[in-house]
C-alpha cells in the first residue's frame, strides 16, 4: 500500500512543528515520532477504506486521509473539530 502526502498536508505538519517548537518541552519530538508511527501503521494496511476519514496523530491532531484502494492520500493535518489556522 502506498501512502502519499499532499503538499498541503506537509505544510500543515510544518506549521504544527513550528508552533510546538515555540512551546518546547519535547513536543516537536513527540510530533515527529507520532507522524512516523502513524505513517508506518497506515502503510501496513493492504487497502484503505474508500472515502475520507480521520486518523489520530497526536492529540488533538488528526490526519485527514482519503482512501483509494491500495493508495492512501494524506490531505491535511488538523485539530480535531476544525482546520488549523
Amino acid at each position: 500500500m502506498a501512502l502519499i502526502w499532499t503538499e498541503g498536508a506537509i505544510a500543515d505538519l510544518e506549521h504544527i512543528r513550528r508552533y510546538l517548537g515555540a512551546i518546547g518541552r519535547g513536543a516537536e519530538t513527540r510530533l515527529a515520532w507520532a507522524a512516523i508511527d502513524t505513517a508506518r501503521r497506515l502503510d501496513a494496511y493492504a487497502d484503505h477504506p474508500a472515502g475520507c476519514h480521520d486518523v489520530a496523530l497526536l492529540r488533538p491532531f488528526v490526519l485527514r486521509v482519503h482512501g483509494a484502494g491500495p493508495t492512501g492520500f494524506v490531505l491535511s493535518v488538523r485539530q480535531r473539530g476544525g482546520a488549523i489556522r
